[in-house]
């Protein structure tokens, strides 16, 4: 049974998404917001498009990853705009959203790295339009852990990720690393609809034969999936409203 951790759940995410021209470093030690309160906040970078090691803070597309607690620590953040993510100025594109989880199960280390649980409180209800997917992997560091599977399923998520381009309905596809991998790491995809997310999820290909292998050979310890709706967004990734498909 999935554990929920003794800190209050959040109610609401903030994603600020940017890009460079070219690989940079970003402190890793990056402090929160100076405005809202979020619950966590992790800044990461998706290695294998830039080719860097997995949790090193060099890349060229980065995420900030805000959970809040309630709506108005969310829309502070959002509202701050470049001065809640000073560290992306430079960034040749970027993209910001608040985010209302409608759906959310499994496991993630964010609000507790030593008891992982759900970190999201959810009211679930029927998806109408576009909206995000974020899903989580981790592993617990200690004497049980087994690179050679962390490194089994790293390899099927490139899989995955080489055979994405031009699925229907798919907005982006995206995946990232936190520093040290001490946070669970994240992919992010933008979706159409929900018809067009079950089809490349459930439907036989690349990606249905990884999730069967993982539930098989177990190659991770935890995971999670979360569905969330845009609640006020703005800027443009890969040149378009990642949303407005």
């Amino acid at each position: 049974m999935t554990e929920t951790p003794l800190v209050s759940l959040a109610c609401y995410a903030t994603i600020h998404l940017a890009r460079f021209d070219e690989v940079v470093s970003i402190d890793s030690n990056q402090s929160v917001p100076m405005v809202g309160d979020p619950s966590a906040w992790m800044v990461g970078t998706d290695n294998a498009v830039a080719g860097t090691a997995p949790g090193l803070n060099q890349g060229a597309a980065w995420i900030a990853l805000g959970l809040h607690a309630d709506r108005s620590s969310a829309h502070s953040v959002f509202d701050a705009g470049g001065d809640a993510v000073p560290y992306f100025a430079g960034a040749v594109e970027s993209w910001s959203a608040v985010l209302e989880p409608i759906g959310h199960r499994g496991e993630v280390n964010w609000l507790d790295n030593d008891q992982p649980g759900l970190v999201f409180s959810v009211t679930p209800r029927r998806t109408v339009g576009s909206f995000v997917v974020v899903t989580s992997v981790g592993w617990t560091f200690d004497e049980r852990f087994d690179l050679n599977k962390a490194m089994d399923f790293a390899h099927g998520v490139e899989r995955v990720r080489s055979t994405m381009d031009g699925v229907d309905g798919l907005g982006s596809q995206q995946a990232f690393s936190f520093p040290s991998l001490a946070s669970d790491g994240i992919t992010v995809t933008f979706w159409r609809d929900d018809a067009s997310m079950r089809a490349f999820a459930y439907r036989p290909g690349e990606h249905k034969f990884q999730i069967d292998r993982y539930r098989e050979l177990v190659t991770a310890d935890r995971s999670s999936f979360t569905r969330f709706v845009p609640i006020v967004q703005r800027g443009t990734w890969n040149g378009r409203n990642p949303l407005a498909l």
